[in-house]
């Protein structure tokens, strides 16, 4: 077979068009500019605080600046929620720095 091309192509979708409601867990909007959140526990309550750990490197010399391919990536997945269906933003979740968000799909 000299001289001859021969390519196989192999393609498979699988679509399930339905109404089920997905929750996906995103970062807290603040966490994208560096910001961590945290619970402490100060006389008994539960206090969410919130420190920007850029701003401690930078004051301790290291490294400060955020990395433009994984910025991009984590906005990608921020934004995901808003571009496909419904998107609601549900209560904080247990952990502070992240939130629920439930994509529905359009009616």
């Amino acid at each position: 077979m000299r001289g001859k091309a021969f390519f196989f192509v192999h393609y498979e979708q699988m679509e399930l068009p339905n109404s089920v409601s997905r929750n996906r867990t995103v970062l807290h909007p603040r966490a994208l500019d560096g910001f961590f959140r945290y619970t402490a526990v100060v006389n008994g309550v539960n206090q969410i605080r919130e420190v920007n750990v850029l701003d401690l490197a930078r004051a301790s010399g290291q490294l400060a600046t955020t990395d433009p391919t994984v910025m991009r990536t984590l906005q990608a997945i921020q934004a995901s929620p808003q571009h496909h269906g419904r998107h609601e933003c549900l209560e904080r979740s247990a952990a502070p720095d992240v939130y629920l968000a439930e994509r529905r799909a359009p009616a």
